[in-house]
């Protein structure tokens, strides 16, 4: 078999397969899965480029690696005084599952360049295609759908466990469509993928997830500023004719407010930080955040183990957190940093936030050697990772497999990048 179909097959089912296999027979279809099927995928793949692999010599460990390592060896010493061990065992196969991910993109990267490259960029639009046909095979089933009613798409999941899942998942996706649409020199294509970003962020702002509406304005303002002090783009025309358009979108929605009278009314209140502030959803999260951090203090050198912060969570006490039917559980704290440093403790907190800095660190100093393209592309990763960032304060991306292929592509990419550059495909029909 040619190693470019070994690549295809490989990334293939790496980016496409596993993102959105599921089973319905299990309590969460898409969890353990999930890792089952990645965790084939990577035995495979090792057995398709075995000799490949065995030839190939580690030149660098990089800081990032490092802090990689040391939060997996912190995590699975913490099994030693874990008290749930079985869930611990697959909290530490997550983190090594991820960098067997990290360091299978990182291969393929380096030994294929530019090849693997187009194909992880295909993959990534091939997998966002399928995952908004689900969304609209299932908003299909409103009969409010020409009416864009809040209420009619709350249960709307696609592939992923919950709504909120799935517009975090989408996020991600939209980094590498951007990065892909710059690789692009057709017109044709690029307007193409330009559509397809346009159709994510309109589904993303439909589906009323808080967290992805921050990251989405945060990062997105990240990387007007980094855009306009690398290619100086915006000039007093741009302005104003951004001006219009913004001015002409604002007008159809005042529109669809004054004629018709349903729930759609909500999407302003999502945009009130008061309304909010005073809602159950933000007093449930201060809720566990405020208890989280009660474990902390009570381990913060040792953690209470991997994988049993929703064991020993319930000690501080669950009373102000339950609905009036009681049939509120929680599994994790819907914030990845507190998240690790309960379980982990301080050394494992460490090093899992020094993943994120070692790959800004990265980022920002290979800004000022690289040329204007490079330092576009590195900027556009850098604003999609802040974007995560801000996504794992307020969710658990860091629990789901698609989420941690994702940000392992993102840290591979921006490694590569760092080396390399992104190549500008000449021809993306010839290639």
């Amino acid at each position: 078999m040619k190693p470019e179909i070994r690549v295809i097959l490989l990334l293939a089912a790496l980016l496409v397969i596993t993102p959105i296999f599921h089973l319905k027979t299990v309590i969460d279809a898409a969890l353990v899965p999930r890792f089952l099927c990645l965790s084939i995928v990577l035995i495979t793949g090792v057995f398709l480029f075995f000799k490949k692999i065995a030839q190939t010599k580690i030149n660098t460990l990089r800081w990032f690696d490092t802090c990689f390592l040391l939060w997996y060896f912190v995590a699975a010493v913490s099994l030693l005084w874990a008290f749930n061990i079985a869930e611990g065992i697959f909290a530490v196969q997550r983190i090594f599952i991820a960098f067997v991910v990290y360091l299978t993109l990182r291969f393929l990267l380096s030994e294929y360049g530019e090849k693997a490259l187009r194909i992880i960029f295909i993959c990534n639009v091939v997998l966002t295609l399928i995952i908004l046909g689900n969304i609209f095979w299932e908003m299909s089933k409103s009969p409010t759908i020409f009416r864009l009613a809040y209420k009619e798409f709350t249960d709307i999941k696609g592939f992923s466990a919950q709504r909120n899942l799935l517009c975090s998942f989408l996020f991600l996706t939209l980094i590498f469509n951007t990065l892909f649409t710059r690789q692009l020199k057709q017109q044709t294509w690029r307007i193409a993928c330009f559509g397809l970003i346009a159709l994510q962020i309109f589904i993303l702002l439909l589906f009323q997830t808080r967290a992805v509406y921050v990251a989405l304005a945060i990062s997105g303002l990240f990387f007007v500023i980094g855009l306009q002090r690398i290619t100086s783009f915006f000039n007093t025309k741009k302005i104003i004719g951004f001006a219009a358009v913004t001015a002409v979108l604002i007008g159809l929605v005042w529109a669809r407010f004054y004629f018709y009278d349903d729930d759609f009314g909500v999407y302003l209140k999502n945009f009130d930080v008061r309304e909010y502030l005073t809602s159950s959803s933000a007093n449930q999260r201060f809720n566990i955040w405020e208890k989280t951090t009660l474990l902390i203090q009570e381990k913060p050198l040792t953690g209470v183990g991997a994988g049993n912060w929703e064991i020993f969570f319930p000690k501080n006490g669950l009373a102000e957190l339950f609905s009036k039917d009681k049939d509120i559980f929680f599994q994790r704290p819907h914030n990845d940093f507190l998240w690790v440093f309960s379980e982990t403790g301080l050394l494992g907190f460490l090093a899992y936030i020094g993943m994120f800095l070692t790959a800004f660190f990265v980022g920002f100093k290979s800004l000022k050697k690289a040329d204007a393209d490079t330092r576009l592309n590195i900027w556009i990763l850098l604003s999609g990772l802040l974007g995560y960032i801000i996504i794992a304060n307020f969710s658990f991306p860091l629990e789901r497999i698609e989420h941690q292929i994702w940000l392992m592509l993102l840290f591979a990419v921006l490694f590569f990048s760092d080396c390399n550059g992104l190549p500008r495909f000449l021809n993306i029909n010839n290639q």
